[in-house]
């Protein structure tokens, strides 16, 4: 449902997943199953700025804690041609059936209770319309994930555990965008 006034709106949903896999690998059967709770507002304090922040709480069955994503962006049009954004987020990976229920060597080595890899993100961009046909993106990003897990001998036992790996990410991009006619 979208709620909504002269300058906002609210839109909440609501999510369900049961996936179940059956194989040698996940002794016999691995299931995750979660729920979800999301958010989403919009907001234009004034003509030209608008905001958006967007929050998704997920509850998988087979853990303790929540988990949450969300992202923050704010647009500016300078004029009728130009556009800045701006945006910060977080996403997570969901739990994955290896590494909550492998099963290798006569055992189980998944841990289905390990955090999941995310990755915190800032972008900063800016669109301006050339021509009737033509627009130029320029968009600067930098992403950090973290969070990963692999295979690994702990006390003569081989388990799903976290590794110190991080991914860090610069992004420029110069997009130059032409459509023949401008209702594409």
């Amino acid at each position: 449902y979208n709620f909504s006034g002269e300058n906002f709106s609210i839109r909440q949903g609501i999510s369900y997943t049961n996936i179940t896999y059956t194989g040698n690998f996940v002794l016999d059967k691995g299931k995750l199953e979660s729920s979800a709770l999301s958010l989403r507002a919009d907001y234009t304090p004034l003509p030209k700025l608008r905001l958006i922040a967007s929050l998704r709480g997920d509850k998988f069955k087979h853990q303790e804690r929540s988990i949450f994503t969300y992202q923050f962006a704010a647009t500016y049009k300078i004029n009728d041609k130009n556009l800045v954004r701006a945006v910060f987020s977080r996403a997570n990976r969901s739990p994955f059936m290896v590494d909550s229920f492998f099963y290798v060597y006569g055992r189980i080595a998944g841990n289905p209770d390990m955090r999941p890899v995310y990755s915190d993100m800032v972008e900063l961009g800016y669109r301006t319309a050339i021509s009737r046909h033509m627009q130029l993106n320029v968009e600067a990003a930098y992403g950090k994930t973290q969070n990963y897990s692999a295979l690994t001998r702990i006390d003569g036992l081989l388990v799903f555990a976290h590794t110190p790996t991080k991914a860090y990410q610069g992004i420029f991009s110069f997009t130059l965008n032409y459509s023949p006619t401008p209702r594409l």
